[in-house]
């Protein structure tokens, strides 16, 4: 079962693409990550980009990880943006998780 989502969390990371190179080295999706990499880069800041969070029967790629606290790194237009992003976070925190 891990190896699904193992091979999941691959496909995940290739289906869009990272237009920018954080200071840490690795590739982000957009100018608004490689801002807040860069930041917890320059105050020694340990994170995670991108982990994969299994929350009961769903799977996530929160941005960022940094211990128990996830940041998500987004705009939305629209409200159909909006509502789904309200529903990841309620999934998060019914998991212990910080946003």
């Amino acid at each position: 079962r891990s190896v699904c989502y193992a091979l999941q969390h691959e496909r995940f990371k290739c289906a869009s693409g990272y237009r920018f190179l954080a200071k840490r080295g690795h590739p982000v999706r957009n100018y608004f990550e490689v801002e807040i990499a860069d930041i917890l880069c320059g105050l020694s800041v340990g994170y995670e980009y991108e982990p994969l969070l299994k929350i009961s029967a769903d799977t996530f790629f929160p941005d960022f990880k940094i211990g128990n606290l996830l940041l998500e790194c987004t705009a939305w237009k629209g409200t159909q943006k909006a509502l789904a992003l309200s529903n990841k976070i309620k999934k998060y925190e019914s998991a212990g998780y910080k946003i």
